[in-house]
């Protein structure tokens, strides 16, 4: 596999989503918010090694090989938003899943969750506001070490200049 989430927390993850799913019933909307770093691309090789610092055929190869490395998961997300039209994915991008910002690797996660024609019940966003007082967003905006660029910014060279700069700053200051 490839990080620490084995097959039995995977399967506990979609019997606890079915089971409030069952709960709220198929008919009322429900926002399913998957927070950042979902998907650790970070932790996949691609071409003999690990990057940082995405392309986008290193994004999907990634994706990919996720996909295919937790099957089960994604068609048990996949079956979940058959069952209960209402089912809404909201994905929050995080550091380690900053890959997801290539909407070519967006279509390959909608395209594994639901038929293309559903590609609406799947969206990917920075931070996600369910209710009033309830503000989904990822840890990592808060550390300006790893926090993403603004998405307007995202894969800008001059941007992954700047972080691989501060991850050097980072790593030196831990060795002194």
């Amino acid at each position: 596999k490839l990080e620490d989430f084995p097959a039995e927390n995977e399967k506990a993850y979609l019997e606890m989503l079915e089971t409030h799913l069952r709960i709220i019933g198929p008919d009322r909307e429900y926002a399913h918010v998957i927070g950042g770093d979902w998907l650790d691309h970070h932790a996949v090789e691609f071409e003999g090694r690990y990057g940082i610092f995405p392309t986008e055929e290193a994004a999907l190869a990634k994706t990919q090989a996720i996909i295919n490395a937790h099957r089960a998961h994604f068609d048990g997300l996949g079956q979940l938003a058959g069952c209960y039209p209402w089912l809404v994915f909201r994905i929050v991008v995080g550091n380690h899943d900053l890959d997801l910002s290539w909407e070519s690797v967006q279509s390959m996660i909608r395209s594994a969750l639901v038929p293309a024609e559903e590609a609406h019940r799947v969206t990917f966003h920075r931070e996600v506001r369910i209710a009033e007082s309830v503000l989904f967003c990822h840890g990592d905006q808060f550390d300006p070490f790893s926090a993403n660029p603004p998405e307007e910014e995202t894969f800008k060279d001059d941007v992954m200049i700047s972080r691989k700069v501060m991850l050097l700053m980072l790593l030196l200051s831990l060795l002194l």
